[in-house]
């Protein structure tokens, strides 16, 4: 089975022209998967986001622009792979979103270590942190999961 991993793509990261490419590629594609599954990060008080970094936004579950088939929340930076392992596993898993730095490369770090066939869209990627953050991301996905995890796709 094909799998659209859309990782954070929600109004409180969105920086253009990123997020809009992000959405139309979803809309465009989404017959080519058998499923798109989205991750959706819900923040809240006492946590590391916001005792640590001071961060607030995402205290309530954002209404996403696009409609997946199976939407997750989470409260850190990966996807809990273990309890979503028969969504994933033995499926190829393509890999788009928003924060390349953070919630993407955890993601594939739990993915690679549950053994998770992913490939991540190279031009679907951003961090809302700015451009020096996803190509450092970059340079760590292709050191850890090699060159044949990143696609180029238009």
């Amino acid at each position: 089975m094909k799998i659209l991993l859309v990782i954070d793509v929600q109004p409180t990261f969105k920086v253009e022209p990123y997020y809009s490419k992000i959405i139309e590629y979803i809309n465009n594609n989404k017959n080519k998967y058998d499923k798109i599954i989205a991750t959706r990060f819900i923040n809240h008080k006492n946590s590391f986001y916001t005792d640590r970094l001071n961060f607030t936004d995402c205290m309530k579950r954002e209404e996403l622009e696009f409609k997946p088939d199976i939407l997750l929340g989470k409260r850190g930076y990966g996807l809990n792979v273990r309890n979503n392992l028969k969504l994933l596993k033995d499926n190829s898993v393509d890999i788009i979103g928003c924060d390349t730095d953070a919630c993407i490369l955890a993601t594939c770090f739990q993915l690679w270590d549950y053994e998770i066939d992913f490939t991540i869209l190279k031009n679907y990627i951003y961090s809302s942190g700015g451009d020096e953050l996803s190509k450092s991301a970059y340079d760590i996905i292709c050191r850890n999961f090699g060159r044949n995890s990143i696609s180029i796709k238009e």
